[in-house]
Protein backbone atom coordinates (compact mmCIF):
# COMPACT_ATOMS: atom_id res chain seq x y z
CA UNK A 1 0.00 0.00 0.00
CA UNK A 2 3.00 2.02 0.01
CA UNK A 3 2.82 5.86 -1.95
CA UNK A 4 5.54 7.70 -2.37
CA UNK A 5 5.81 11.53 -3.45
CA UNK A 6 4.00 12.69 -7.31
CA UNK A 7 7.27 11.81 -10.07
CA UNK A 8 8.53 14.65 -12.78
CA UNK A 9 4.76 14.74 -14.16
CA UNK A 10 5.90 17.74 -16.62
CA UNK A 11 8.25 15.51 -18.62
CA UNK A 12 6.38 11.99 -18.77
CA UNK A 13 4.84 12.72 -21.97
CA UNK A 14 7.76 11.38 -24.13
CA UNK A 15 8.88 9.15 -21.61
CA UNK A 16 5.30 7.25 -21.41
CA UNK A 17 5.07 7.23 -25.35
CA UNK A 18 9.01 5.93 -25.29
CA UNK A 19 7.70 3.13 -22.50
CA UNK A 20 4.77 2.32 -25.13
CA UNK A 21 6.78 1.54 -27.82
CA UNK A 22 8.93 -0.49 -26.14
CA UNK A 23 6.23 -2.06 -24.34
CA UNK A 24 4.50 -2.79 -26.86
CA UNK A 25 7.68 -4.39 -29.35
CA UNK A 26 8.39 -6.48 -26.02
CA UNK A 27 4.52 -7.58 -26.65
CA UNK A 28 5.26 -8.78 -30.50
CA UNK A 29 7.21 -11.96 -28.70
CA UNK A 30 5.24 -15.26 -27.95
CA UNK A 31 4.77 -15.94 -24.23
CA UNK A 32 5.95 -19.46 -23.09
CA UNK A 33 4.10 -22.73 -23.89
CA UNK A 34 0.82 -22.40 -21.61
CA UNK A 35 0.96 -24.21 -18.14
CA UNK A 36 -2.34 -26.16 -17.21
CA UNK A 37 -3.95 -25.04 -14.61
CA UNK A 38 -4.45 -27.98 -12.23
CA UNK A 39 -7.53 -28.70 -9.41
CA UNK A 40 -6.76 -27.99 -5.79
CA UNK A 41 -8.27 -30.18 -2.93
CA UNK A 42 -10.87 -27.93 -1.33
CA UNK A 43 -11.72 -29.30 2.10
CA UNK A 44 -14.48 -27.20 4.05
CA UNK A 45 -14.02 -25.83 7.78
CA UNK A 46 -16.43 -26.70 10.16
CA UNK A 47 -17.80 -23.91 12.00
CA UNK A 48 -18.79 -24.19 15.57
CA UNK A 49 -19.70 -22.45 18.79
CA UNK A 50 -16.34 -21.91 19.27
CA UNK A 51 -14.50 -21.40 16.14
CA UNK A 52 -15.74 -19.31 12.90
CA UNK A 53 -13.76 -18.10 10.32
CA UNK A 54 -11.46 -14.90 10.58
CA UNK A 55 -12.94 -12.04 9.16
CA UNK A 56 -16.72 -13.57 9.26
CA UNK A 57 -19.54 -11.77 8.46
CA UNK A 58 -22.33 -13.78 8.64
CA UNK A 59 -24.40 -11.99 11.14
CA UNK A 60 -24.28 -9.17 8.30
CA UNK A 61 -24.92 -10.96 5.37
CA UNK A 62 -28.07 -13.48 7.17
CA UNK A 63 -30.60 -10.77 6.80
CA UNK A 64 -29.93 -11.07 3.03
CA UNK A 65 -30.92 -14.28 2.63
CA UNK A 66 -27.17 -15.38 2.16
CA UNK A 67 -24.36 -17.72 4.19
CA UNK A 68 -21.47 -17.79 4.61
CA UNK A 69 -18.61 -20.96 4.24
CA UNK A 70 -15.49 -21.24 4.63
CA UNK A 71 -12.55 -23.53 2.45
CA UNK A 72 -8.82 -24.56 2.90
CA UNK A 73 -7.26 -25.01 -0.88
CA UNK A 74 -4.39 -26.97 -0.81
CA UNK A 75 -2.28 -28.00 -3.64
CA UNK A 76 1.17 -27.50 -5.10
CA UNK A 77 2.55 -24.35 -6.80
CA UNK A 78 5.47 -23.02 -8.78
CA UNK A 79 7.64 -20.25 -8.09
CA UNK A 80 8.40 -18.25 -10.62
CA UNK A 81 10.86 -15.89 -12.15
CA UNK A 82 11.13 -13.85 -15.33
CA UNK A 83 12.55 -14.65 -18.47
CA UNK A 84 14.07 -12.09 -21.05
CA UNK A 85 10.48 -10.80 -22.12
CA UNK A 86 8.87 -10.61 -18.22
CA UNK A 87 6.49 -13.54 -18.60
CA UNK A 88 7.04 -16.32 -15.91
CA UNK A 89 9.46 -19.05 -15.91
CA UNK A 90 9.43 -21.58 -13.25
CA UNK A 91 12.06 -21.71 -10.76
CA UNK A 92 11.11 -24.07 -8.58
CA UNK A 93 8.14 -26.45 -8.99
CA UNK A 94 5.85 -28.24 -6.73
CA UNK A 95 5.81 -26.68 -3.90
CA UNK A 96 2.83 -27.62 -1.60
CA UNK A 97 0.66 -24.83 0.11
CA UNK A 98 -2.43 -24.73 2.24
CA UNK A 99 -4.17 -21.58 1.95
CA UNK A 100 -8.31 -20.49 2.77
CA UNK A 101 -10.93 -19.03 1.76
CA UNK A 102 -14.49 -17.55 2.37
CA UNK A 103 -17.61 -17.76 0.34
CA UNK A 104 -20.54 -15.11 0.97
CA UNK A 105 -23.69 -16.70 -1.53
CA UNK A 106 -27.53 -17.00 -1.63
CA UNK A 107 -28.09 -19.71 0.40
CA UNK A 108 -31.22 -20.26 -2.50
CA UNK A 109 -29.13 -20.98 -5.58
CA UNK A 110 -32.22 -19.73 -7.34
CA UNK A 111 -31.14 -15.80 -6.20
CA UNK A 112 -27.72 -15.99 -7.77
CA UNK A 113 -26.90 -14.04 -10.26
CA UNK A 114 -24.29 -15.90 -11.67
CA UNK A 115 -21.40 -13.69 -11.12
CA UNK A 116 -18.53 -14.79 -8.90
CA UNK A 117 -16.28 -12.01 -7.79
CA UNK A 118 -12.80 -14.07 -6.24
CA UNK A 119 -11.27 -11.30 -4.41
CA UNK A 120 -7.15 -11.76 -3.27
CA UNK A 121 -7.68 -10.03 0.09
CA UNK A 122 -5.42 -7.21 1.60
CA UNK A 123 -2.64 -8.31 3.63
CA UNK A 124 -1.10 -4.72 4.39
CA UNK A 125 -2.39 -4.83 8.19
CA UNK A 126 -0.72 -8.31 8.31
CA UNK A 127 -4.17 -9.79 8.68
CA UNK A 128 -6.77 -10.42 5.96
CA UNK A 129 -8.84 -7.52 4.67
CA UNK A 130 -12.07 -8.04 2.40
CA UNK A 131 -11.51 -4.42 1.22
CA UNK A 132 -13.81 -4.87 -1.56
CA UNK A 133 -15.99 -7.24 0.02
CA UNK A 134 -16.39 -5.10 2.71
CA UNK A 135 -16.90 -1.85 0.81
CA UNK A 136 -19.02 -2.80 -1.75
CA UNK A 137 -20.90 -5.67 0.29
CA UNK A 138 -24.19 -4.23 -0.24
CA UNK A 139 -24.30 -3.74 -3.73
CA UNK A 140 -22.90 -7.84 -3.74
CA UNK A 141 -26.11 -8.49 -1.86
CA UNK A 142 -28.94 -6.82 -3.90
CA UNK A 143 -27.20 -8.10 -7.03
CA UNK A 144 -27.32 -12.14 -5.55
CA UNK A 145 -23.63 -12.32 -6.13
CA UNK A 146 -21.04 -14.80 -5.08
CA UNK A 147 -18.17 -13.38 -3.30
CA UNK A 148 -14.73 -15.38 -2.34
CA UNK A 149 -12.12 -13.60 0.01
CA UNK A 150 -8.70 -15.63 -0.92
CA UNK A 151 -5.73 -15.56 1.28
CA UNK A 152 -2.45 -14.70 -0.64
CA UNK A 153 0.29 -13.92 1.11
CA UNK A 154 2.07 -16.08 4.03
CA UNK A 155 1.61 -12.95 6.58
CA UNK A 156 -1.84 -13.06 6.81
CA UNK A 157 -1.78 -16.67 7.37
CA UNK A 158 1.25 -16.18 10.21
CA UNK A 159 -0.70 -13.61 11.87
CA UNK A 160 -4.36 -15.11 12.34
CA UNK A 161 -2.82 -18.77 12.85
CA UNK A 162 -0.70 -17.25 15.79
CA UNK A 163 -3.27 -14.70 17.22
CA UNK A 164 -6.99 -15.00 15.84
CA UNK A 165 -6.78 -19.29 16.50
CA UNK A 166 -6.18 -18.16 20.48
CA UNK A 167 -10.01 -17.34 20.26
CA UNK A 168 -10.49 -20.47 18.48
CA UNK A 169 -11.55 -24.46 19.62
CA UNK A 170 -10.67 -26.09 17.88
CA UNK A 171 -7.94 -24.30 16.24
CA UNK A 172 -8.61 -23.26 12.44
CA UNK A 173 -5.61 -22.26 10.75
CA UNK A 174 -2.67 -24.07 11.95
CA UNK A 175 -2.14 -26.04 8.80
CA UNK A 176 -1.78 -22.53 6.50
CA UNK A 177 1.24 -23.06 4.59
CA UNK A 178 3.46 -21.56 2.29
CA UNK A 179 6.70 -23.20 2.70
CA UNK A 180 10.14 -21.77 0.90
CA UNK A 181 11.46 -23.84 -1.24
CA UNK A 182 15.08 -22.02 -1.18
CA UNK A 183 15.26 -20.07 1.92
CA UNK A 184 18.63 -19.22 1.96
CA UNK A 185 18.31 -17.46 -1.63
CA UNK A 186 18.14 -14.00 -0.52
CA UNK A 187 16.94 -11.81 2.31
CA UNK A 188 13.21 -11.20 1.60
CA UNK A 189 12.29 -7.57 1.59
CA UNK A 190 10.35 -6.92 5.56
CA UNK A 191 11.77 -9.96 6.55
CA UNK A 192 10.58 -10.56 10.41
CA UNK A 193 7.75 -8.32 9.85
CA UNK A 194 6.01 -9.02 6.53
CA UNK A 195 7.73 -11.40 4.55
CA UNK A 196 10.09 -14.38 6.07
CA UNK A 197 12.51 -17.06 4.70
CA UNK A 198 10.63 -19.83 5.54
CA UNK A 199 7.80 -18.85 3.33
CA UNK A 200 7.29 -17.60 -0.01
CA UNK A 201 4.97 -14.70 -1.28
CA UNK A 202 5.97 -15.73 -4.81
CA UNK A 203 3.28 -19.03 -4.52
CA UNK A 204 0.43 -16.37 -4.83
CA UNK A 205 0.17 -16.55 -8.65
CA UNK A 206 -0.63 -20.66 -9.12
CA UNK A 207 -3.31 -20.21 -5.72
CA UNK A 208 -5.17 -17.69 -7.50
CA UNK A 209 -5.46 -19.40 -10.53
CA UNK A 210 -6.44 -22.69 -9.05
CA UNK A 211 -9.22 -20.86 -7.26
CA UNK A 212 -10.45 -19.53 -9.99
CA UNK A 213 -10.28 -22.95 -11.68
CA UNK A 214 -12.15 -24.19 -8.17
CA UNK A 215 -14.74 -22.53 -8.43
CA UNK A 216 -15.46 -23.12 -11.63
CA UNK A 217 -15.53 -26.70 -11.32
CA UNK A 218 -18.61 -28.48 -11.33
CA UNK A 219 -17.25 -30.30 -8.52
CA UNK A 220 -16.08 -27.43 -6.41
CA UNK A 221 -17.49 -25.72 -3.95
CA UNK A 222 -20.02 -23.74 -5.96
CA UNK A 223 -21.25 -26.66 -7.57
CA UNK A 224 -24.77 -26.05 -6.92
CA UNK A 225 -24.74 -22.75 -8.51
CA UNK A 226 -24.51 -22.39 -12.12
CA UNK A 227 -21.39 -19.92 -11.84
CA UNK A 228 -21.27 -17.43 -15.69
CA UNK A 229 -18.93 -15.62 -14.73
CA UNK A 230 -15.65 -15.05 -12.29
CA UNK A 231 -13.98 -12.05 -11.93
CA UNK A 232 -10.44 -11.77 -10.10
CA UNK A 233 -10.08 -8.60 -7.94
CA UNK A 234 -7.66 -6.55 -5.83
CA UNK A 235 -7.53 -3.77 -4.29
CA UNK A 236 -3.83 -1.53 -3.01
CA UNK A 237 -1.27 -4.23 -2.44
CA UNK A 238 -3.12 -6.82 -4.26
CA UNK A 239 -4.16 -4.44 -7.15
CA UNK A 240 -0.76 -4.43 -7.86
CA UNK A 241 -0.80 -8.42 -7.66
CA UNK A 242 -3.02 -8.57 -10.01
CA UNK A 243 -0.63 -6.60 -12.50
CA UNK A 244 2.11 -8.83 -11.80
CA UNK A 245 -0.48 -11.53 -12.50
CA UNK A 246 -1.55 -10.45 -15.92
CA UNK A 247 1.61 -8.98 -16.81
CA UNK A 248 3.64 -12.02 -16.27
CA UNK A 249 1.88 -14.80 -15.27
CA UNK A 250 -1.55 -15.22 -17.30
CA UNK A 251 -0.14 -15.55 -20.83
CA UNK A 252 1.93 -18.56 -19.35
CA UNK A 253 -1.36 -20.74 -18.19
CA UNK A 254 -4.43 -22.37 -19.76
CA UNK A 255 -7.22 -23.80 -18.29
CA UNK A 256 -8.41 -27.72 -19.35
CA UNK A 257 -11.95 -25.66 -21.39
CA UNK A 258 -9.96 -23.39 -22.98
CA UNK A 259 -11.95 -20.49 -21.21
CA UNK A 260 -10.13 -17.39 -19.44
CA UNK A 261 -8.95 -18.29 -16.27
CA UNK A 262 -11.22 -15.40 -15.47
CA UNK A 263 -13.61 -13.37 -17.22
CA UNK A 264 -12.92 -9.96 -16.08
CA UNK A 265 -10.41 -8.23 -13.47
CA UNK A 266 -11.21 -5.26 -10.86
CA UNK A 267 -8.12 -3.41 -9.99
CA UNK A 268 -8.94 -1.09 -7.43
CA UNK A 269 -6.76 1.60 -6.17
CA UNK A 270 -3.55 0.61 -7.86
CA UNK A 271 -0.35 2.26 -6.23
CA UNK A 272 2.02 1.34 -9.57
CA UNK A 273 4.04 -0.99 -7.72
CA UNK A 274 4.88 -3.90 -9.42
CA UNK A 275 4.66 -7.10 -7.06
CA UNK A 276 7.68 -8.80 -7.55
CA UNK A 277 7.18 -12.36 -9.17
CA UNK A 278 9.18 -13.97 -5.67
CA UNK A 279 10.56 -12.38 -3.04
CA UNK A 280 13.95 -12.65 -4.06
CA UNK A 281 13.11 -11.17 -7.79
CA UNK A 282 14.06 -7.40 -8.16
CA UNK A 283 11.42 -4.82 -7.68
CA UNK A 284 10.83 -2.29 -10.01
CA UNK A 285 10.44 1.33 -10.20
CA UNK A 286 7.23 3.06 -10.92
CA UNK A 287 8.86 4.07 -14.39
CA UNK A 288 9.84 0.91 -15.44
CA UNK A 289 8.42 -1.05 -18.31
CA UNK A 290 6.96 -3.91 -16.29
CA UNK A 291 4.80 -1.34 -14.77
CA UNK A 292 2.63 -0.54 -17.73
CA UNK A 293 -0.39 -3.11 -17.74
CA UNK A 294 -0.37 -5.68 -20.44
CA UNK A 295 -3.96 -6.73 -22.59
CA UNK A 296 -5.23 -9.50 -20.36
CA UNK A 297 -7.06 -10.45 -23.32
CA UNK A 298 -10.85 -9.73 -21.27
CA UNK A 299 -11.94 -6.49 -20.17
CA UNK A 300 -10.17 -4.84 -17.20
CA UNK A 301 -11.51 -1.75 -15.12
CA UNK A 302 -8.71 0.45 -12.89
CA UNK A 303 -10.49 2.19 -10.47
CA UNK A 304 -7.64 4.93 -8.62
CA UNK A 305 -8.48 6.98 -5.47
CA UNK A 306 -6.89 10.67 -6.06
CA UNK A 307 -4.18 9.38 -3.40
CA UNK A 308 -2.74 7.04 -6.09
CA UNK A 309 -2.84 9.18 -8.99
CA UNK A 310 0.29 10.88 -8.56
CA UNK A 311 2.22 7.48 -8.63
CA UNK A 312 0.75 5.68 -10.90
CA UNK A 313 0.75 8.62 -14.07
CA UNK A 314 3.71 7.20 -15.88
CA UNK A 315 1.74 3.22 -15.64
CA UNK A 316 -1.58 5.22 -17.22
CA UNK A 317 -2.87 3.26 -20.08
CA UNK A 318 -5.22 4.41 -22.88
CA UNK A 319 -8.46 3.28 -22.83
CA UNK A 320 -9.37 0.59 -25.08
CA UNK A 321 -11.67 -2.40 -26.11
CA UNK A 322 -10.00 -4.38 -22.91
CA UNK A 323 -9.83 -1.43 -20.59
CA UNK A 324 -11.07 1.24 -18.75
CA UNK A 325 -9.07 3.77 -16.40
CA UNK A 326 -12.00 5.40 -13.75
CA UNK A 327 -9.87 8.08 -11.67
CA UNK A 328 -11.89 9.31 -9.16
CA UNK A 329 -11.13 12.93 -7.83
CA UNK A 330 -11.76 13.33 -3.93
CA UNK A 331 -11.25 9.91 -3.19
CA UNK A 332 -8.90 8.59 -0.30
CA UNK A 333 -6.92 5.39 -1.00
CA UNK A 334 -8.37 4.95 2.55
CA UNK A 335 -10.89 6.98 4.61
CA UNK A 336 -13.73 6.90 7.12
CA UNK A 337 -15.49 3.55 5.58
CA UNK A 338 -12.58 1.53 4.97
CA UNK A 339 -11.17 1.99 8.46
CA UNK A 340 -14.42 0.87 10.00
CA UNK A 341 -15.91 -1.85 7.55
CA UNK A 342 -12.82 -3.88 7.30
CA UNK A 343 -11.22 -3.17 10.77
CA UNK A 344 -10.38 -6.73 12.31
CA UNK A 345 -11.20 -4.94 15.88
CA UNK A 346 -13.79 -7.69 16.89
CA UNK A 347 -11.51 -10.76 15.37
CA UNK A 348 -8.56 -9.75 17.35
CA UNK A 349 -10.05 -8.93 20.58
CA UNK A 350 -8.22 -10.32 23.53
CA UNK A 351 -5.54 -11.85 21.64
CA UNK A 352 -2.09 -10.47 21.88
CA UNK A 353 -2.05 -8.64 18.34
CA UNK A 354 -1.74 -4.67 18.65
CA UNK A 355 -4.62 -2.66 17.35
CA UNK A 356 -3.69 -0.48 14.68
CA UNK A 357 -3.22 3.20 16.28
CA UNK A 358 -3.30 6.12 13.34
CA UNK A 359 -3.46 10.05 14.10
CA UNK A 360 -3.46 12.61 10.98
CA UNK A 361 -3.59 16.40 11.28
CA UNK A 362 -7.03 16.29 9.48
CA UNK A 363 -10.28 14.72 9.03
CA UNK A 364 -10.29 11.48 8.21
CA UNK A 365 -12.44 11.74 4.99
CA UNK A 366 -15.90 10.43 4.49
CA UNK A 367 -15.81 10.92 0.95
CA UNK A 368 -17.62 7.53 -0.34
CA UNK A 369 -15.43 5.96 -2.89
CA UNK A 370 -17.22 3.15 -2.08
CA UNK A 371 -20.45 4.72 -4.47
CA UNK A 372 -17.43 4.67 -7.43
CA UNK A 373 -16.17 0.73 -6.81
CA UNK A 374 -20.05 -0.62 -6.67
CA UNK A 375 -20.82 1.51 -10.00
CA UNK A 376 -17.42 -0.39 -11.21
CA UNK A 377 -18.48 -3.71 -10.25
CA UNK A 378 -21.54 -2.88 -11.94
CA UNK A 379 -20.17 -1.68 -14.96
CA UNK A 380 -17.55 -4.28 -15.18
CA UNK A 381 -20.39 -7.00 -14.70
CA UNK A 382 -21.96 -5.32 -17.54
CA UNK A 383 -19.37 -5.26 -19.72
CA UNK A 384 -18.76 -9.36 -19.94
CA UNK A 385 -22.60 -10.59 -19.41
CA UNK A 386 -24.14 -7.82 -22.06
CA UNK A 387 -20.74 -6.84 -23.89
CA UNK A 388 -21.94 -2.90 -22.81
CA UNK A 389 -18.54 -1.27 -22.40
CA UNK A 390 -18.39 1.46 -19.63
CA UNK A 391 -18.44 4.75 -21.25
CA UNK A 392 -14.52 6.42 -21.33
CA UNK A 393 -13.76 8.35 -18.21
CA UNK A 394 -11.62 11.94 -18.05
CA UNK A 395 -8.41 11.66 -15.99
CA UNK A 396 -7.84 13.94 -13.27
CA UNK A 397 -5.78 17.32 -14.57
CA UNK A 398 -2.53 18.16 -13.77
CA UNK A 399 -0.66 21.40 -12.93
CA UNK A 400 2.97 20.53 -13.35
CA UNK A 401 3.30 18.28 -10.77
CA UNK A 402 0.50 18.66 -8.80
CA UNK A 403 -3.00 18.14 -9.44
CA UNK A 404 -4.84 21.06 -10.33
CA UNK A 405 -7.53 22.17 -8.62
CA UNK A 406 -10.66 24.09 -8.24
CA UNK A 407 -11.30 27.40 -6.10
CA UNK A 408 -12.35 25.35 -3.44
CA UNK A 409 -9.46 23.09 -3.53
CA UNK A 410 -11.28 20.16 -4.76
CA UNK A 411 -9.08 18.15 -7.75
CA UNK A 412 -10.17 19.51 -11.47
CA UNK A 413 -11.36 16.29 -13.88
CA UNK A 414 -11.59 12.32 -13.03
CA UNK A 415 -14.92 10.37 -11.93
CA UNK A 416 -16.98 13.26 -10.29
CA UNK A 417 -19.16 11.62 -8.07
CA UNK A 418 -21.49 14.03 -6.48
CA UNK A 419 -19.75 15.05 -3.43
CA UNK A 420 -17.18 16.94 -5.18
CA UNK A 421 -19.64 18.27 -7.63
CA UNK A 422 -21.51 19.82 -5.21
CA UNK A 423 -19.04 20.19 -2.05
CA UNK A 424 -19.75 20.74 1.49
CA UNK A 425 -15.52 20.34 1.92
CA UNK A 426 -12.08 20.20 0.34
CA UNK A 427 -11.60 16.88 -0.20
CA UNK A 428 -7.47 15.66 -0.43
CA UNK A 429 -6.51 12.68 -1.30
CA UNK A 430 -3.86 12.25 1.30
CA UNK A 431 -3.27 13.73 4.85
CA UNK A 432 -0.79 14.89 7.41
CA UNK A 433 1.03 12.17 10.31
CA UNK A 434 0.55 13.82 13.78
CA UNK A 435 3.12 11.89 15.14
CA UNK A 436 1.63 9.41 16.98
CA UNK A 437 0.43 5.72 15.64
CA UNK A 438 1.01 3.83 12.80
CA UNK A 439 2.25 6.52 9.87
CA UNK A 440 -0.91 5.88 7.49
CA UNK A 441 -1.82 9.37 6.57
CA UNK A 442 -0.35 9.65 3.41
CA UNK A 443 -2.84 6.92 2.38
CA UNK A 444 -5.81 8.90 4.63
CA UNK A 445 -7.86 11.50 2.23
CA UNK A 446 -8.40 14.69 4.14
CA UNK A 447 -11.80 16.46 4.69
CA UNK A 448 -11.12 20.49 5.55
CA UNK A 449 -15.39 21.41 6.10
CA UNK A 450 -16.24 24.77 4.61
CA UNK A 451 -17.06 27.75 6.59
CA UNK A 452 -20.93 27.81 7.41
CA UNK A 453 -20.92 31.40 5.56
CA UNK A 454 -18.81 30.02 2.31
CA UNK A 455 -21.75 27.15 2.64
CA UNK A 456 -24.56 29.66 2.85
CA UNK A 457 -23.16 31.36 -0.18
CA UNK A 458 -22.90 28.26 -1.63
CA UNK A 459 -26.12 27.16 -1.25
CA UNK A 460 -28.63 29.44 0.39
CA UNK A 461 -31.03 26.97 1.64
CA UNK A 462 -31.02 23.25 2.20
CA UNK A 463 -33.56 23.11 -0.74
CA UNK A 464 -30.84 24.39 -2.93
CA UNK A 465 -28.30 22.04 -2.01
CA UNK A 466 -30.58 19.02 -1.89
CA UNK A 467 -31.70 20.06 -5.69
CA UNK A 468 -28.18 20.29 -6.91
CA UNK A 469 -27.26 17.24 -5.39
CA UNK A 470 -29.88 15.50 -6.57
CA UNK A 471 -29.28 16.92 -10.04
CA UNK A 472 -25.48 15.75 -9.96
CA UNK A 473 -26.25 11.83 -8.76
CA UNK A 474 -29.01 12.02 -11.41
CA UNK A 475 -25.93 13.44 -13.82
CA UNK A 476 -23.62 10.32 -12.27
CA UNK A 477 -26.35 7.68 -12.23
CA UNK A 478 -26.89 8.16 -16.13
CA UNK A 479 -22.82 7.78 -17.24
CA UNK A 480 -22.89 4.86 -14.98
CA UNK A 481 -20.54 6.19 -12.24
CA UNK A 482 -23.23 5.83 -9.86
CA UNK A 483 -25.80 2.97 -8.81
CA UNK A 484 -29.42 4.67 -8.37
CA UNK A 485 -29.64 2.52 -5.21
CA UNK A 486 -26.52 4.42 -3.83
CA UNK A 487 -27.58 7.58 -5.20
CA UNK A 488 -30.93 7.18 -3.20
CA UNK A 489 -28.87 6.52 -0.14
CA UNK A 490 -26.77 9.42 -0.78
CA UNK A 491 -30.00 12.12 -1.09
CA UNK A 492 -31.43 10.38 2.10
CA UNK A 493 -28.53 10.86 4.11
CA UNK A 494 -28.23 14.42 2.66
CA UNK A 495 -31.61 15.15 4.12
CA UNK A 496 -30.43 14.45 7.17
CA UNK A 497 -28.03 16.61 7.46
Amino acid sequence: MSQRAAGRVGALGGWVLLCVVMFLVGRAHAAPEARLVTLPTITAIPVTVGSKPFGSRADQIAAAGQVEREYLQSGTANVYAHDAEGYATVRDGNVKYVTRFIVRMPSDPARFSGTVWLELMNPTARYDQDVFGALSMEHLLRRGDIYVGLSVKPISARTIAANYDLKNTPRRYQALSFPNPQPSLCEPPGNGVTSFKDSEDGLAWDIVSQAGAALRSPAGPLADYRVQRIFASGYSQTANYLVTYINAVLPTVRTASGAPVFDGYLIGARTANWTPINQCAQVFAREALQQLLRDAGVPVLNVNTETDVPGTVAARRADDTRFRLWEVAGAGHSNQDSRSRTTADRDFKDTPFPALSISCVNKITTFPSRYALNAAHAALDRWVRDGVAPGSAERLAFQGNAIARDAHGNALGGVRLPPIEVPLAEYQGSNKFAGQGANFCFLLGSEIAFPEEKLKTLYPTPESYLQKLTEAAEAAVAKGLLEREDAAELIANARKR
